[in-house]
């Protein structure tokens, strides 16, 4: 189960809730009942429930919360009014802090605009007020919404979803970066174990030991095809089949042991803050298709081009000298040079910031992906 839930039922002019009260009954309801705990305001301490009939309701700064004017505007508004129930288990809200009123009405007025925003409100025609309860297992906070233009508000399921994502990704923010910090090592794990292997496959090839003729044969096929083709000799520059090919080989690769447990272990990661707020975990996307995983393409591109560039590399022809042929020994000599320039090159290359990927990663959740698409990462 999702640890955010969030219920968004709405109420019609002139209906009724299953109490049978009206929409300014409902408000009186949420402000007043047992258990509302009312936020510091002017300096003054919050008390839950200690004077009965104590109004808990609070809304954006400087808006001034008088229970008879937000029961009569809410009887008389003329659209539609969502009443948005998010609910936390009580563990989580103890320990994220989510356990007072003071803590839920940052949040909410800080998200106001996103929340707006899902329910296609301009900003300055949102009206909200809301209520914390501290429930025994699942503090819960109620608030109301609707806008000053009766024709505008609309909340879909993709709505729905995308607030619980905004709202998730603020209370559950500290843990969600260690979960991202997680995974982008263990991407840079796959990188850097991939490029290693890719590496020597190649010299194998090239020194007769490579054991499966298929997967030889559809690299030479590569490294042939990119000596021939135009531009940069870069993944995003080729052409579709060329593509096809790289995919393939990467494919390949991918579906070795060692590389497929990290994977795994990255899916479960993404899966982890998907968990937050919704039931839905997203498909593991192949790892040749995911785009997070470019670097692994280019990879196979740039050993496939040194190695279509060596005098020969498709000659059927190749006698050997001793053990290995005598191309292959020359062009190990050289293949393993240029790599070996390119990495101590790289070591003066300034690093990549992580800090940057997780803030990175964390505004993509927090904007909860308004496109539709359920992404995590980097």
């Amino acid at each position: 189960m999702a640890k955010l839930i969030l219920k968004a039922p709405y109420y019609r002019p002139g209906s009724r809730t299953e109490t049978g009260s009206g929409r300014g009954g409902y408000t009186q309801y949420i402000a007043t009942r047992e258990g509302v705990e009312v936020p510091h305001r002017d300096g003054m301490v919050g008390y839950i429930g200690e004077r009965p009939g104590s109004c808990g309701l609070f809304s954006d700064e400087g808006v001034p919360v008088v229970m008879t004017q937000v029961k009569e505007e809410a009887d008389k508004h003329p659209g539609n009014i969502w009443t948005l129930i998010f609910s936390l288990q009580r563990g989580d809200a103890e320990r994220l802090g989510y356990n007072t009123a003071d803590a839920w009405r940052d949040l909410l007025r800080a998200r106001r605009n996103d929340i707006a925003k899902e329910m296609h409100i301009s900003p300055e025609n949102l009206r909200w007020y809301a209520a914390f309860h501290n429930a025994e297992t699942h503090p819960h906070v109620h608030m109301m919404v609707w806008s000053s233009n009766p024709a505008e508000p609309y909340l879909s399921r993709k709505g729905i979803e995308n607030i619980k994502s905004v709202i998730a990704g603020d209370i559950f923010r500290d843990e969600n970066l260690c979960v991202y910090k997680k995974q982008t090592e263990i991407r840079d794990d796959i990188r850097r174990y991939f490029r290693e292997r890719m590496e020597e496959i190649a010299a194998e090839i090239n020194a007769g030991t490579f054991i499966d003729s298929g997967f030889e044969l559809k690299f030479k096929a590569l490294a042939e095809r990119i000596q021939k083709s135009k531009g940069k000799k870069v993944y995003g520059y080729l052409d579709k089949e060329t593509k096809r090919m790289v995919d393939e080989l990467v494919k390949h690769i991918a579906d070795e042991p060692k590389i497929s447990e990290m994977y795994d272990l990255w899916h479960k990661c993404r899966c982890e803050v998907f968990q937050n707020y919704t039931d839905a975990i997203p498909d593991k996307i192949p790892l040749e298709k995911n785009k997070e995983f470019k670097p692994l393409r280019n990879a196979v591109v740039n050993v496939a081009n040194v190695y279509g560039k060596q005098p020969n590399a498709f000659s059927k022809t190749d006698q050997p000298v001793g053990k290995y042929s005598l191309k292959s020994c020359l062009w190990n000599l050289m293949y393993f040079a240029s790599m070996t320039i390119r990495n101590q090159a790289q070591k003066y290359m300034p690093e990549q910031d992580e800090s940057e990927d997780v803030d990175k990663e964390l505004r993509r959740e927090i904007k909860a992906k308004n496109d539709g698409e359920l992404y995590f990462g980097y």
